[in-house]
């Protein structure tokens, strides 16, 4: 004889894993699919990200201003009027420093050979094998800066006009992601409400639930990152300035590159500390560095952070890094950016589901 235990145990768990398989073969069919239209889903995935970004200063305006397409265009009219005030203002400098950067480079590399063979010396006087001195250094060197002397910082503006007016997919795929982010600024509510429409109300409710949390994570995220790698880029640039090193503005503008969570802030700063210990000297190198040290360590991590972003994220670091480096396998530079808001949507759906279970768990007791 059976016992009902395993009678009534064994449909259940092949359900359950009939199910399991079901959800593998429909995200398996998903994927093939989407990789047939993913240039049209990168341009929906940017057009959604362009609207994160502005639908708080539009829903702040809206409170002013009665229709909100007036609201949208003032908004979008502003960002506009700020990028052509950089571009006039701060791209011939930027282009100026790029120049003199590159006719420095000799030097530059110059100064690096010089102090890897006093490295090599001082740990060969501790009777300790360094490593490079096993290595041709002058093919290092090649391998490492025979690309960057071909750079023509000034021709820059240039390629990059010429590349997106000669490709007309990449024409069509910008046009039609400022398109799609222009209706979601204007009417997005609705068309919410209109994807809504095939859901039963169960379903719709925890569609709108998870929406929230997607909401509220990404918010914080994007102005967040914005936020906190524009402090940054203007505390280093400052320092710079201060300390009369070459290229202050374009060292300073790299720590941009912060708003790349947990490695972009360690691709910014370090190069930007070799390249300042070989042009202006290892004092202001390591005053810079203080600097930087004390400024993410105390001031950004304790205070600017928790500030802009709270614990609204609940991304792990390595979750993060796994994502970036996921992204940047299946779609290169644009699966990094959408990476992230990927992440965001799964941590939300899985914290939704957690946040239910833990409810029927507190129902049923």
């Amino acid at each position: 004889m059976f016992d009902k235990k395993h009678s009534d145990f064994n449909p259940k768990h092949t359900v359950t894993l009939v199910n399991i398989i079901l959800w593998i073969i429909l995200l398996a069919i998903s994927i093939k699919l989407a990789s047939y239209v993913k240039e049209i889903l990168y341009a929906f995935a940017f057009a959604i990200l362009i609207n994160y970004f502005f639908s708080k200063p539009v829903a702040f305006m809206t409170r002013y201003v009665k229709y909100r397409l007036i609201s949208v265009f003032v908004i979008l009219l502003s960002f506009v009027s700020i990028i052509s005030l950089f571009i006039a203002y701060l791209v011939p400098v930027i282009v100026t420093q790029s120049s003199a950067f590159k006719n420095n480079l000799p030097h530059i590399v110059a100064n690096f050979d010089i102090s890897l063979v006093q490295l090599t010396k001082f740990f060969e006087h501790y009777q300790i094998n360094f490593p490079l001195s096993e290595i041709n250094r002058a093919e290092l060197l090649n391998s490492l800066f025979k690309y960057v002397p071909q750079l023509d910082f000034t021709e820059i503006g240039v390629f990059a006009s010429e590349f997106i007016f000669s490709s007309v997919y990449v024409m069509a795929y910008v046009f039609l992601s400022v398109i799609i982010s222009f209706y979601l600024l204007v009417d997005g509510e609705r068309a919410w409400q209109m994807f809504l429409i095939p859901f039963s109300k169960k379903i719709t409710r925890h569609l709108v639930l998870i929406k929230d949390k997607v909401d509220y994570r990404l918010n914080a995220f994007l102005f967040g990152q914005l936020q906190v790698a524009t402090m940054t880029a203007l505390s280093m640039t400052i320092t710079y300035l201060v300390l009369n090193v070459p290229f202050a503005i374009i060292l300073g503008l790299a720590q941009f590159l912060e708003i790349i969570p947990v490695v972009g802030t360690w691709i910014a700063i370090i190069p930007c500390i070799v390249i300042i210990a070989l042009t202006a000297g290892f004092t202001k190198a390591l005053i810079a560095f203080a600097v930087y040290m004390f400024y993410s360590q105390i001031i950004r991590d304790n205070f600017i952070t928790p500030r802009v972003m709270g614990s609204s994220l609940g991304f792990h670091p390595l979750a993060i890094l796994l994502a970036l480096l996921i992204g940047a396998q299946l779609g290169s530079v644009a699966g990094v950016i959408i990476a992230i808001p990927l992440l965001a949507v799964i941590t939300s759906v899985i914290d939704y589901n957690l946040e239910l279970s833990e409810l029927k768990v507190v129902t049923l007791e």
